[in-house]
């Protein structure tokens, strides 16, 4: 079996909704060196072990139990699951009758749940994740694809360019005679310049799948025009690096990269905090957390930013009651995700920020669609 990539909404939702008892998840983190898998496989282990024991504490049928541990089990020795170059951590969610396996691109704490549900946050976290990103070098002569993640050294990317790329910047030889005057695009580019830049999106496209992590542009002054005409790529930051020879060092564009992004999510986030206060003030957003539970059990919530720092025990009713600590009942699982998987069903966007980006203590904040009474 083969982790697969980051789900889309629909599979997320998908997952979300299954209810089974008992269902497991398990999370760890993992490495991005084939050669450092044995010890990842070794704290795997463990962690099935200690599923094992909650789930043997549990009153449901012995079958049920065992059936959980042996999905989990033919993991531990299969060479192609541990073979998969380039994730960071693993997400892993198991019921008697399905197994789940998803590669992660951000390291998470080692965690066990056993629940009559699965814990997709650390799906929803890393999907979300603002800590990663890629910057795209280009010029004519050069291109370098790094990815970045927040405290760690970039990681240049490989890109299947054409062997001829660089053709089409040749210049037939004219014997002397005047070249012809080539047309130009609306913003100057010429044509060899788009093709250049067709064929290196293509290739960082093909890296990158899709995925919605920001792209910085580092390029010279005359390919920028023309890779910006042809992108594709929504999450590609406006504002661009630029282009300067320390940039063939990855630490340098790494630097360049982060201050770029760390200025755009300033900027993003106080245009939010502005049009939360807007809104708030004629009821159509809301940061406590059982406000927030009712509106996102309501299909209210068009916009979720939570905390991805937070585990918060406890239940969800089907009012959008919330209940933890002491007041909740078995089966227990974070409130949080159980608040951003209501918002998914219901058509709403999620987004996870630290608790400093956050409003008022609260690990939630959403915008509302229309006002909702608690």
């Amino acid at each position: 079996m083969e982790p697969v990539q980051l789900p889309g909404a629909a599979k997320l939702i998908e997952l979300a909704d299954l209810r089974h008892q008992p269902s497991v998840s398990i999370q760890l983190t993992s490495s991005p060196i084939p050669t450092e898998t044995g010890p990842v496989q070794v704290e795997y282990r463990n962690l099935v072990s200690e599923a094992e024991r909650r789930l043997n504490e549990l009153d449901v049928p012995k079958k049920n139990r065992m059936s959980v541990i042996e999905r989990l089990r033919q993991l531990q020795d299969d060479e192609e699951f541990w073979r998969t170059p380039g994730s960071r951590a693993l997400a892993v969610f198991a019921t008697p009758d399905e197994l789940h396996a998803f590669a992660l691109h951000d390291p998470v704490a080692e965690r066990v749940t056993v629940s009559d549900r699965f814990e997709i946050g650390v799906l929803l976290r890393d999907g979300s994740s603002r800590d990663r990103a890629y910057v795209l070098g280009l010029t004519m002569g050069h291109v370098r694809l790094l990815s970045l993640t927040r405290g760690e050294p970039p990681v240049e990317l490989p890109l299947d360019l054409p062997e001829d790329i660089r053709s089409v910047f040749a210049y037939a030889n004219n014997e002397g005679d005047a070249d012809m005057p080539r047309p130009a695009g609306p913003e100057g580019e010429k044509p060899e310049e788009r093709r250049y830049c067709t064929a290196v999106q293509d290739a960082v496209l093909a890296q990158i799948g899709d995925e919605r992590h920001p792209l910085v542009l580092a390029s010279s002054e005359e390919l920028e025009p023309a890779y910006r005409a042809v992108n594709t790529y929504s999450p590609l930051l406006e504002e661009s690096a630029g282009f300067n020879p320390s940039y063939r060092e990855p630490a340098q564009l790494d630097a360049r990269a982060w201050e770029l992004l760390e200025t755009r999510k300033e900027f993003d986030l106080s245009q939010w905090r502005e049009l939360f206060g807007t809104r708030r003030s004629n009821g159509l957003a809301a940061s406590g957390i059982k406000d927030v539970a009712v509106a996102a059990t309501a299909a209210a919530v068009d916009e979720l930013l939570f905390n991805v720092d937070i585990v918060i025990e406890g239940n969800v009713d089907e009012f959008g009651g919330v209940r933890v600590g002491e007041a909740a009942v078995p089966p227990v699982y974070n409130v949080v995700d159980e608040i951003a998987a209501r918002v998914l069903r219901s058509g709403g966007s999620v987004r996870g920020v630290h608790n400093e980006d956050l409003l008022d203590g609260s690990p939630v904040a959403a915008m509302l669609r229309f006002p909702v009474s608690v």
